[in-house]
């Protein structure tokens, strides 16, 4: 079986919530997708291969650890159960968790949640900036500035809501309440997902669906969930008002339909229709609510989980929507060791008027620092800089001032802290840009050997205290700025190229950050490609989209029937993700195909396993891309036979179905009494070649012309 067509058959195989249907189902006469059944069928090789497959489905492959839970018992474990220890070496449990649970061992999760670190942390930088003592425990919780940050979706680093599809639910609901967000929490998982009660909480919150209460006694339980079931005690509640249930009965009632244990749920129904029959509610209502209850009990979430989690994401909102600039600091200082979260929180900063500014070696401290509505870059996020490197830098810096040179440095550091590689490190992620009047980072780099050997030197003249001439006039005069003047300095030589630093930047931070290449992008450019790579998770599986991203890996991949694809990294300014160029396209694609190559990108979104990936059919470089322009008036965009005769000439000139490389975007000016409207159209009718498609669209009467350049030169 080639790997063309095992994925083609993988693609047919529907995923829900990140659950894919067994191969018994999809050959099935109910199978979800009639052609995986139908080449099942008629294909013996086929069939073959996916009655081998249902074999050794469901066999596990590996073992997983979870996150928090901990097993307690009173004698040592490695007497009553098997252990192992994990790729981290930790020792683990050779049994699954229900397993261990049964057996009567004690299971706990302990979640140590990096928010709570992070709230503590921007509290920390309130205190010493602003002098604030904050209690997370006492913010207001009828904030109006957190809802409104909430409504307006400014959710990247706010707990629990940061997915496109909490986002998009967020903005819809518009919380006005904790309530609100830990009954979201509560219901943003598959059961509630899939039975549609989120749409239903939206729409009964906002008054467009009516709120029903079959029984009165119902409301108080109900009615800070528009009279939806969402927590597990509002079942017990109900069971104990209603029914005359004990605490201990309505715990076992909960049990009983969380788990669907058919039998004792069929002893409680009797047990409340005579409870409730007691407290006179109709036995027809009881029974329908009793119906109720098993259903929703499937899913009902555990409320005192819930609240707590909505807690903490009412926290952190509360504190980007009141101090912003210290939250991300804090929020960027917790993540630093992920370079796509770093990136992604420096594009939401940018984002809402916050400056990131690069590490300075005079200002940058350990973590990322707030000052004024600027974030300064902390060390700790620069590879090759190792702690200890970091705390004599800053110690050296507080106690005998600033930096006034590369060879100061080199010389108040010791060589065994601060070692060349870091050196460099603090070079190309321009951390010493400023350190020099009429430096760059090349001379520095050239200065670099000639400086350390110097500054050697000077550490074993203090060793064996001899010391120096430069010592003795330092002590007597007291001055320190100018003592590094004797230092030996490399002949001038010319600062990198652009691309050159910021590559390098790239391979010490993760990232780019003085500048972007993507940066030069000029507003027409985001005109023919709207979508963000940061934003793909918003989109349909299968959707098709265009976007300018850069090229920053790229890995050749030969089939098993010898045809050459690849697997590329691209990025844009807001995130990244993987493209693949499968073979077809890649025959006609390769000589695009180079790092650093900044490109426009037609493909499709290929959701799979939580992750998604572009599939390319196209592209070309951006460099000297000039798209179509075509003026219209309102009157001829209604027009239907203008609409005919418009098509039939971008038709005319539309690439061939093995032409790669050559589209040209083609965008409509639609002018509106003045009033200008820019409308992209869809790839489809992308043309060849501009100047010919110009001609033949002047010969019909229409204006068109070319656009300016993509880049702002």
């Amino acid at each position: 079986i080639s790997y063309g067509d095992a994925d083609r058959m993988a693609k047919l195989i529907p995923v829900v919530r990140g659950k894919p249907a067994n191969l018994s189902q999809m050959i099935s006469k109910d199978s979800p997708n009639k052609e995986f059944r139908e080449k099942y069928l008629k294909d013996e090789n086929v069939k073959k291969w996916i009655d081998m497959a249902i074999r050794i489905e469901g066999t596990n492959k590996t073992f997983g650890v979870h996150a928090a839970g901990v097993v307690i018992a009173s004698d040592p474990l490695d007497e009553i159960v098997p252990l192992q220890r994990n790729n981290d070496g930790q020792i683990i449990t050779q049994y699954f968790m229900e397993d261990v649970e049964s057996l009567g061992l004690l299971k706990m999760d302990f979640l140590g949640l990096k928010n709570l670190t992070m709230i503590n942390k921007t509290i920390e930088l309130l205190n010493n900036s602003l002098g604030l003592n904050l209690e997370p425990d006492n913010f207001p919780l009828d904030d109006k500035d957190t809802f409104e940050l909430l409504s307006r979706g400014d959710l990247e680093g706010v707990f629990q809501l940061e997915s496109s599809g909490m986002k998009n639910i967020v903005k819809d609901l518009k919380p006005s309440s904790l309530e609100d967000i830990s009954s979201i929490l509560a219901l943003y998982r598959p059961g509630p997902l899939d039975a549609g009660l989120i749409p239903k909480f939206i729409n009964r919150k906002h008054g467009k669906e009516l709120i029903d209460f079959p029984h009165d006694s119902l409301k108080p339980i109900l009615k800070d969930t528009y009279g939806i079931m969402v927590y597990q005690e509002q079942i017990m509640k109900i069971a104990q008002d209603l029914a005359g249930y004990s605490l201990g009965q309505a715990d076992l009632l909960r049990r009983a339909m969380g788990k669907k244990k058919i039998k004792e749920m069929e002893l409680h129904r009797q047990l409340f229709m005579k409870g409730t029959a007691q407290n006179g509610v109709d036995p027809s209502l009881a029974n329908n609510l009793f119906d109720q209850m098993v259903l929703f009990a499937e899913y009902c979430f555990n409320k005192s989980h819930s609240t707590a989690y909505g807690a903490v994401t009412y926290q952190t909102a509360y504190l980007k929507a009141h101090y912003p600039v210290a939250y991300m600091a804090s929020l960027l200082t917790v993540n630093s060791s992920s370079s796509d979260k770093v990136q992604r929180y420096i594009s939401n900063c940018n984002s809402i008027g916050i400056e990131v500014t690069p590490p300075n070696i005079n200002s940058s401290e350990i973590d990322f620092t707030p000052v004024d509505n600027k974030i300064i870059f902390g060390l700790s996020a620069i590879r090759n800089l190792g702690d200890n490197a970091i705390k004599e830098i800053i110690n050296s810096r507080n106690q005998k001032g600033m930096y006034t040179s590369l060879a100061d440095l080199c010389d108040r550091v010791p060589g065994n802290i601060l070692n060349r590689r870091a050196i460099e490190s603090l070079i190309h992620c321009g951390c010493l840009d400023n350190i020099e009047e009429n430096s760059n980072r090349a001379q520095l780099i050239a200065d670099l050997d000639l400086v350390l050997d110097w500054a050697s030197s000077r550490a074993r003249d203090r060793a064996s205290g001899q010391g120096n001439l430069f010592d003795i006039n330092i002590q007597v005069s007291s001055k320190t700025d100018n003592f590094s003047s004797g230092a030996p300095k490399a002949s001038k030589v010319e600062d990198f190229s652009s691309s050159e630093k910021l590559k390098l930047e790239k391979d010490l931070l993760g990232f780019y950050l003085s500048d972007h290449p993507l940066k030069q992008l000029s507003s027409p450019a985001k005109l023919i490609a709207p979508i963000s790579l940061g934003s793909i998770d918003e989109r349909d599986d299968k959707s098709k989209v265009s976007c300018i991203a850069m090229i920053t890996s790229i890995k050749q991949v030969t089939t098993k029937k010898g045809d050459q694809m690849a697997i590329i990294k691209i990025e844009d300014l807001t995130g990244s993700c993987d493209g693949v160029v499968f073979p077809r396209s890649y025959d006609r694609l390769s000589e695009y195909l180079l790092t650093e190559t900044r490109l426009l990108i037609w493909g499709s979104i290929d959701k799979r396993d939580d992750s998604n990936q572009l599939i390319i059919d196209d592209c070309r470089e951006i460099d000297n891309l000039r798209y179509l322009l075509i003026k219209l008036d309102l009157k001829e965009v209604d027009d239907i036979s203008i609409q005919y005769k418009l098509r039939e000439c971008l038709y005319k000139n539309r690439p061939g179905k093995d032409e790669f490389g050559k589209k040209v975007p083609v965008v409509a000016v639609v002018n509106d009494n003045q009033k200008l409207s820019y409308i992209r159209f869809g790839h489809q009718f992308c043309v060849r070649d501009a100047n010919e498609a110009i001609d033949l669209l002047k010969k019909n009467s229409f204006d068109a012309s070319c656009s300016e350049s993509l880049l702002n030169k």
